[in-house]
């Protein structure tokens, strides 16, 4: 526990350091994957409550509510109708 907190605590102190003394090229890039983080949008807090944090995981985007629609209308032809349990 006490390495726990030693590690928080200088990470705490040392992470602005480290950002301060970043070239320019690694820090626009590092700003740049802020902005794109879904998490990072202050400006719409409702965002972060539909936020599907396994196709972040999986690398996909935000999928349109047509691709919901078309999972729960039932099975396709050639699919059984067959109920898992």
């Amino acid at each position: 526990m006490i390495l726990m907190a030693l590690f928080s605590l200088a990470m705490i102190v040392g992470m602005p350091y480290l950002l301060e003394n970043m070239d320019p090229e690694s820090r626009a890039e590092f700003e740049q994957m802020q902005k794109q983080n879904p998490l990072a949008n202050a400006a719409n807090p409702a965002a972060a409550l539909n936020f599907d944090f396994a196709s972040w995981m999986a690398g996909r985007g935000n999928e349109q509510d047509d691709d919901a629609s078309a999972k729960r209308s039932g099975p396709k032809e050639g699919q059984s109708a067959a109920r898992r349990r």
